[in-house]
């Protein structure tokens, strides 16, 4: 398998994918399941995936390695796919699904 982004219902219900399901961290439960269309109406569509999957990576790898904290690397990558979404939400390039951001708030505000 290669890439494991599936793009076709096929796909994600491959023999393959249940062989990788155990290491992928419950991405093929989620596809698998009625959640991904509750999620979006666009199903697997994620906006903009090659730019955010990127950026993922590199937060993650630094906090692989150490160059970050576990929470320094996801705040950094709070940030970076918010700028994505602001991206794209100004360019208005999905508009019956796009992204609708929230004005930033303190953290507390989500967590209580």
């Amino acid at each position: 398998i290669a890439g494991l982004t599936p793009i076709r219902e096929s796909d994600i219900e491959s023999e393959a994918m249940t062989e990788m399901a155990p290491k992928l961290g419950g991405l093929v439960e989620f596809y698998r399941s009625p959640a991904r269309v509750q999620w979006s109406p666009t199903g697997t569509n994620v906006p903009d995936y090659p730019k955010l999957a990127q950026l993922w990576w590199q937060y993650i790898a630094q906090a692989a390695s150490g160059e970050a904290t576990p929470q320094e690397a996801l705040d950094g990558l709070a940030q970076a796919q918010d700028r994505v979404m602001e991206r794209l939400e100004r360019a208005n390039v999905q508009p019956t699904c796009g992204p609708k951001l929230n004005e930033p708030r303190d953290p507390q505000y989500w967590l209580d």
